[in-house]
């Protein structure tokens, strides 16, 4: 199970505050994931729901940092959402 996350931002502007100047040059990141959806989860901090099972994950992000556009896919076979708080148990 591997993942790959890389990004890149370029075209920056010649002048300003560098946050500045990093949202609006060009973006350009990956994101592929096969792996248990707990992983990634627990990156969330969402701590009322509970996913598990296999994920397959590929994303891709272009646009800027200020207007990001994100396009990508979820896949996936027994995944499951289960919240003890809410009684939620979907699979």
């Amino acid at each position: 199970r591997r993942g790959r996350l890389q990004g890149r931002i370029a075209g920056l502007p010649a002048s300003g505050a560098l946050f500045d100047r990093l949202r609006a040059g060009a973006l350009f990141a990956q994101l592929r994931y096969n792996g248990p959806a707990s992983a990634l989860w627990r990156l969330l901090a969402v701590d009322a729901f509970d996913l598990t099972g296999p994920l397959s994950l590929g994303a891709d992000v272009t646009g800027t940092l200020a207007s990001p556009q994100v396009r990508g896919s979820v896949a996936s076979d027994n995944l499951r959402l289960q919240s003890s708080l809410s009684g939620t148990d979907l699979r």
